[in-house]
């Protein structure tokens, strides 16, 4: 497991005012922006990858170009 992925695990990320504190509640908003950004560019990574694979790379996972290329083309914040 990376760091990213143990940094943002469920277990990770404390329920906001757990504590009851502005403190607490600042830490989990931040990590939790964090924890988006790095989905996000995770996301973006993967979609690149995804659309440098040739028919033979697709159809082993799966997939034909056209899902490939919808997929490729959403935008990142989209799942």
């Amino acid at each position: 497991m990376s760091t990213n992925q143990a940094l943002c695990s469920e277990t990770t990320i404390p329920a906001p005012f757990q504590a009851g504190a502005i403190m607490s509640a600042l830490a989990t908003t931040t990590l939790r922006a964090i924890c988006t950004v790095q989905v996000w560019r995770e996301r973006t990574r993967q979609r690149q990858r995804l659309a440098t694979l040739d028919d033979r790379m697709l159809k082993d996972i799966g997939i034909n170009r056209l899902t490939a290329r919808m997929e490729v083309t959403k935008p990142f914040w989209r799942p």
